[in-house]
């Protein structure tokens, strides 16, 4: 069976389900087990409805495909030159953004978790300031027998 025109936007799911049967590549390739992982994914969300093109349903064949290439038992799709490009996804976690009017900043999670660190030692040094600078004329009252009046 000659491969599909992967260069159109849908293809009919009977063709790719067909042609992917034929490779015999991967693991569970046959036709009915195609089907089957095609169904339950999409009734778990994991894939969108079929777009139905004159009554038959039709694949939007990049998304398709990057979904299918993720699939256990059929990673061999990835080695397969007439694939349309197939996008690597990658989960991003730790990222943070701060911005301005007018700017706007990316920063990982650890920079912000560094600068809230940083921002928290200040408080906590002025803090410490203060209250040693209260110790320090409290002492110096107390030696004098107690806080002096202050004139009227």
């Amino acid at each position: 069976m000659p491969s599909p025109d992967f260069s159109q936007v849908y293809l009919p799911q009977s063709e790719i389900v067909d042609w992917m049967a034929t490779l015999g590549r991967t693991t569970p390739l046959d036709r009915k087990n195609i089907h089957q992982k095609i169904y339950d994914c999409r009734q778990r969300g994991e894939l969108g409805k079929a777009t139905m093109i004159k009554g038959t349903p039709h694949l939007h064949v990049k998304t398709f495909f990057e979904w299918a290439c993720l699939k256990k038992g059929w990673e061999a799709l990835k080695t397969i030159p007439d694939l349309p490009a197939i996008n690597a996804k990658v989960g991003v976690t730790g990222v943070a953004g701060t911005g301005e009017v007018g700017k706007v900043y990316e920063a990982s999670d650890k920079d912000a978790r560094i600068k809230d660190l940083e921002a928290e030692n200040k408080q906590l040094k002025e803090w410490k300031q203060k209250r040693e600078a209260r110790s320090k004329q409290a002492s110096e009252y107390g030696k004098q027998g107690g806080r002096p009046l202050k004139p009227t």
